[in-house]
């Protein structure tokens, strides 16, 4: 786990580098936050969602948050902006994971760097109404993201590790507007 001051460096890095990063998922609660805190460090990002699960307004208000976010000096919209371009399109269609693979602004594009991969459809009772979208999301998807991704020659793919269950209350967030304070992780199983 990283310290505060560790986190501080790893920031500092980040913003002395820009990069150009892919978050898929842009628009779900993740990864906005993810796209909040790139474009707070000064890098490129390419955010590619279908808004299956995401929301219009978690983009707004990581565009919005991220001019203002973190202390740092505070830059307009417009910069920020062109620092960012959205891809609404869908993981399961291979030719827009290739196009995604590529950050694009007026006449300038820049090969993505880093691929932050949030995209899925979560939801236990989803999967089980409906396993072929699920399947095709979650697999066929993220399988189109890799191979994109390997011929892009991207320099790393990240994805989200397992995380212990969470005990879901009606008042967890699904958006950027709700706070975490009620989501728990469930108990281990003791054996």
């Amino acid at each position: 786990m990283l310290t505060a001051s560790a986190y501080e460096t790893v920031k500092e890095t980040i913003r002395a580098t820009p990069r150009t990063w892919l978050v898929t998922g842009a628009a779900g609660f993740i990864g906005s936050n993810l796209l909040e805190t790139l474009l707070s460090l000064n890098q490129r990002v390419i955010g590619l969602d279908n808004f299956a699960t995401g929301h219009r307004q978690n983009l707004q208000a990581a565009l919005d948050d991220a001019g203002q976010s973190h202390g740092w000096i505070r830059r307009s919209r417009s910069d920020l902006e062109s620092l960012y371009c959205f891809i609404e399109g869908d993981i399961r269609n291979p030719e827009t994971c290739r196009q995604a693979m590529t950050w694009q602004s007026g006449s300038r594009s820049l090969p993505v760097d880093y691929v932050l991969h949030q995209a899925a459809l979560g939801s236990v009772p989803r999967s089980i109404e409906d396993p072929i979208a699920t399947n095709q999301a979650n697999i066929d998807g993220f399988l189109n993201m890799l191979v994109a991704a390997r011929d892009a020659k991207v320099r790393r793919f990240v994805t989200p590790r397992a995380v212990p269950p969470m005990a879901i209350t009606p008042d967890c967030p699904r958006s950027r507007t709700r706070s975490a304070s009620h989501c728990h992780p469930m108990p281990s199983p003791s054996t």
